[in-house]
């Protein structure tokens, strides 16, 4: 498991978040994919020492879309994403 800086921040302030809400009975959560290839990251993919960068920094073989986690928030928390 790789783990960097960006996402010990985003456990920390969703744990928070969850510790916020928690007398209220309402679960909050979390879904951290990683870097995906979406429109606005298209100028760092577009320049090819950026993408080369982006690449050697994930340890894997192709970026992920929003497809793939898509799933992963509706599977979570029941909502389905905006077409």
């Amino acid at each position: 498991m790789v783990t960097t800086p960006e996402s010990s921040l985003a456990c920390t302030h969703h744990r928070g978040r969850d510790l916020d809400f928690a007398p209220e009975r309402i679960n909050v959560n979390a879904v951290c994919p990683g870097f995906l290839a979406t429109a606005m990251v298209r100028p760092f993919l577009e320049d090819p020492d950026l993408n080369k960068a982006l690449h050697g920094k994930s340890p894997w073989p192709e970026l992920g879309t929003a497809g793939d986690a898509s799933p992963q928030v509706i599977g979570r928390t029941g909502c389905d994403l905006p077409s």
